[in-house]
């Protein structure tokens, strides 16, 4: 009996063990070639990417996170702060989140698992919103003017822009008095940060060029 009760102790201690010690499930992200734009949002400041570059740059890190044994089971994070990542393809969002908890930082998949990103994917979040030494990124996108004064526009980015995916209308400062009438196409060169508001707004604008005039 005391050898039986040896060997049970024995088998419940391996399966403690095992079950401490399992990992959680792997992510689930879209194809790289599928992907059209990658959205990061930090509080009210949205930024979105284009540039196949920085895709095919930021998809591996993600690919290379280490799998933990914490599960997901909320909409997202139980966290006061952190940066929402959306992975957008022409048929479906892929969304995940990054934040920090206890000076460590994680990755987090919906219902799926959590993650510890490598210090690669951490400093690829930080310089997207602008590089350590200030250096601010540069977006451009094209745009039909709706509405124009001399002091204001509202435009609708063209077709397959991503910024078209964070709103249908943007207002704009006509600071220079640009002549514009409705149906002109302008090209606009901005900080990357769009404020959800409706219209929405850009950050900073550094040009607003006259593409096609009606």
């Amino acid at each position: 009996m005391k050898k039986f009760k040896t060997i049970l102790l024995i088998i419940l201690v391996l399966g403690m063990t095992t079950a401490c010690g399992k990992k959680g499930e792997p992510i689930i992200l879209p194809d790289t070639a599928d992907i059209t734009s990658i959205e990061i949002q930090s509080g009210d400041i949205s930024m979105i990417s284009i540039d196949q570059a920085f895709v095919d740059e930021f998809m591996p890190l993600l690919q290379n996170m280490e799998i933990t044994n914490k599960r997901s089971t909320r909409d997202a994070p139980a966290v006061d702060d952190y940066i929402l990542i959306n992975l957008n393809c022409d048929d479906q969002t892929t969304t995940i989140f990054y934040y920090e908890k206890n000076n460590v930082a994680y990755v987090e998949q919906p219902y799926q698992g959590i993650y510890k990103p490598t210090p690669e994917l951490v400093e690829s979040i930080t310089e997207f919103f602008g590089s350590a030494d200030g250096t601010a990124a540069l977006f451009i996108f094209q745009a039909t003017v709706l509405e124009a004064t001399d002091t204001y526009i509202l435009v609708e980015p063209v077709a397959g822009s991503a910024e078209l995916t964070s709103s249908d209308q943007i207002s704009l400062s006509n600071e220079e008095g640009i002549a514009l009438q409705a149906g002109d196409v302008v090209e606009i060169e901005y900080d990357g940060s769009i404020m959800e508001t409706y219209p929405a707004q850009l950050g900073k604008v550094y040009s607003i060029r006259v593409v096609t005039q009606e």
